[in-house]
């Protein structure tokens, strides 16, 4: 899974609702609508202390729901745990996927099946460079 990367600690995203002849939140069908102007960094961004986000490119971790083309908001800070989905760099190679500690070694599996699990030898070199946080789809790109 091939990656390109974004910083954005300093960035501020609005977004203008422009319907604005309804009340600031209306229900729908048990949705909600918001009707006022809206800072996304505020919503994406208050659980990371220092993000970045990475575009995903490859199929090794659809069986979470992380497909090609979607884009991942990764936090810095946080420090990786067994199980946590991360962005990694093996030998200089940057990937997406789960971190798998134990007692006998460590692998950064794939989400799935048709990619094989990355065993950390020694020798390797392993940067994790964050933990994903959020996944945001273009849904324009659907078919």
């Amino acid at each position: 899974m091939m990656t390109e990367t974004t910083d954005l600690e300093n960035e501020t995203i609005k977004i203008d609702f422009k319907n604005k002849n309804h009340k600031a939140q209306s229900k729908l069908n048990n949705l909600e609508l918001l009707n006022e102007d809206m800072d996304i960094s505020e919503l994406l961004f208050n659980m990371p202390k220092h993000p970045f986000l990475i575009k995903v490119i490859g199929d090794s971790m659809i069986g979470i729901g992380i497909d090609s083309g979607d884009t991942l908001l990764v936090d810095k800070v946080i420090k990786p745990k067994h199980g946590d989905i991360v962005v990694a760099a093996i030998n200089q190679r940057l990937v997406v996927k789960r971190l798998n500690y134990s007692y006998r070694e460590t692998m950064l599996l794939p989400e799935n099946e048709n990619y094989l699990p990355i065993k950390i030898k020694e020798g390797d070199r392993l940067d994790i460079w964050g933990i994903v946080t959020m996944v945001i789809k273009d849904m324009s790109k659907k078919g």
